[in-house]
């Protein structure tokens, strides 16, 4: 069970409405899980640079952990590396190779809240806060901090003197580690299903949005693979192999669905995603899933992150030829193989998986069926996709919009598109469609604007059921 608590503020750098986490984020170190709560927002440009800033709220510690164990620093630690990790899906960044800032709020002085059996990482002071900018960027498909200003730190005299509670400075525990790729979670890269592979592990990352939520994914893969395929292919080895290791919620927006669909719609967007980076126009790919998952949070619509329980030897796997036609990536459906299931022997009874992690998504098929789901089409653009010049793309130019929702648009097509905006519960305010021309045009949204908040909403643009564009604008009167 989780308490909410008063959300003591750190002074930030404007006066822009906070953003408050929908779903908190999952990280762990030291054997010790926890749900990081906190709030965000956009500035508009401050000295010509947008201000993207972030404040740490407060920290559930998940029971059954190591948490008792684990000093408030380490915990502080881990969680400004996840921050930081999702930061692109947090902000919705559309290319963060390209480095971008963040500035963090925290406050300086900690204590831990029990409250209904549940521990949680709360700020003794109310505006005494470190604060540091992070210039992240995605290097070789993973995120990495590139640079580290920090803002001069309150004094840790600050922390004595409050009264009732002890409380632990944490300014000095703050320093992120640079040109290296965070990880805020630890996994055991010994459970992973690859086979027939050398060399070093590939490790990669995106965000994606379904149904107005957003997800953030890690995979790791090989591309150093000599192995048989499972059937006939017009290759005789699979040279390549694909695992995702977590699936986080990010923004929850909406009735997210089933843990199913999620990791089908995520192996789909991991296929592409992987293939992109390699530069190539083919490949053959085995793609592991194990039948096990392990959700942080409890079963259903409080699932923050799943990843695969850690039971060597349940690997299911399908070998998928992958590659690109008219700029476009798809799955050969003809020249796939069909999903290899492996049941363990006490599959049938109602404990096949260990203590705390979920199978059941459709008794008696365990998730390892989302293999044999359809996997055909067009598989969705990578966010890191280079337009070409005879595509259809669409793009909104101006972010901060005033009195009335005019969009500055660019299309490279004569296309119909859908143009959808959400308030941040995911209530959808306008659906329209829209007549595009080639080039710049003006696009007009008709819409009651004199109840409208100022703040911060979604929008997206659809195409034939594909999302051409999405991101966030302000809305100021």
């Amino acid at each position: 069970m989780l308490v909410s608590l008063k959300i003591r503020a750190c002074p930030g750098q404007c006066n822009n409405d906070w953003n408050y986490s929908t779903t908190p984020l999952v990280a762990d170190t030291n054997q010790c899980w926890v749900l990081i709560n906190y709030r965000w927002r956009v500035c508009e440009e401050i000295n010509g640079d947008t201000v993207r800033e972030v404040e740490i709220t407060s920290i559930d510690k998940v029971t059954g952990g190591n948490c008792d164990n684990t000093s408030t620093e380490a915990i502080m630690m881990t969680a400004v590396k996840s921050i930081l990790f999702h930061s692109s899906g947090i902000f919705m960044i559309q290319n963060p190779t390209i480095p971008y800032d963040i500035t963090l709020n925290i406050p300086s002085c900690w204590r831990t809240s029990d409250n209904n059996n549940q521990s949680t990482l709360v700020a003794c002071n109310s505006d005494l806060c470190c604060r540091t900018k992070v210039t992240m960027q995605t290097v070789d498909d993973w995120p990495q901090a590139v640079n580290q200003t920090p803002v001069n730190p309150p004094n840790p005299q600050n922390c004595s003197g409050i009264i009732g509670y002890i409380c632990d400075y944490i300014c000095n525990s703050i320093d992120v580690p640079l040109n290296e790729p965070l990880i805020p979670w630890h996994y055991d890269y010994s459970y992973l299903c690859f086979q027939g592979c050398s060399g070093s592990i590939y490790q990669g990352y995106l965000w994606f949005t379904y149904n107005t939520n957003t997800f953030g994914v890690a995979y790791v893969g090989y591309d150093n693979c000599n192995i048989t395929p499972s059937c006939s292919l017009r290759r005789n080895n699979i040279a390549y192999q694909l695992q995702i290791t977590h699936i986080q919620l990010i923004h929850r927006n909406a009735t997210v669905g089933s843990t199913y669909e999620i990791i089908h719609q995520s192996n789909r967007r991991v296929l592409k995603d992987y293939c992109i980076s390699k530069g190539q126009n083919e490949y053959y790919i085995r793609l592991f899933v194990r039948q096990c998952w392990k959700p942080i949070g409890a079963l259903g619509e409080q699932d923050y992150l799943i990843y695969p329980c850690q039971i060597p030897d349940d690997c299911c796997f399908r070998d998928f030829r992958v590659f690109r036609q008219d700029n476009q990536w798809q799955v050969g459906m003809l020249e796939t193989c069909p999903a290899v299931i492996f049941e363990s022997d006490n599959w049938n009874t109602n404990s096949p998986c260990s203590i705390g992690c979920d199978w059941r998504h459709n008794f008696p098929f365990s998730y390892c069926d989302v293999l044999n789901d359809y996997y055909g089409g067009n598989l969705r653009e990578g966010l890191r996709e280079t337009l070409k010049p005879k595509e259809l793309f669409f793009k909104v130019k101006e972010k901060f919009l005033r009195n009335d929702f005019v969009f500055e648009v660019e299309s490279s097509g004569f296309e119909t598109v859908t143009f959808n905006i959400y308030d941040m519960l995911g209530n959808v305010l306008v659906s329209k469609g829209l007549n595009l021309i080639n080039g710049k045009s003006l696009v007009n949204i008709d819409f009651p604007i004199q109840h409208l908040c100022d703040g911060l909403y979604y929008f997206e643009v659809v195409h034939n059921a594909d999302k051409l564009d999405n991101g966030l604008f302000f809305f100021i009167k």
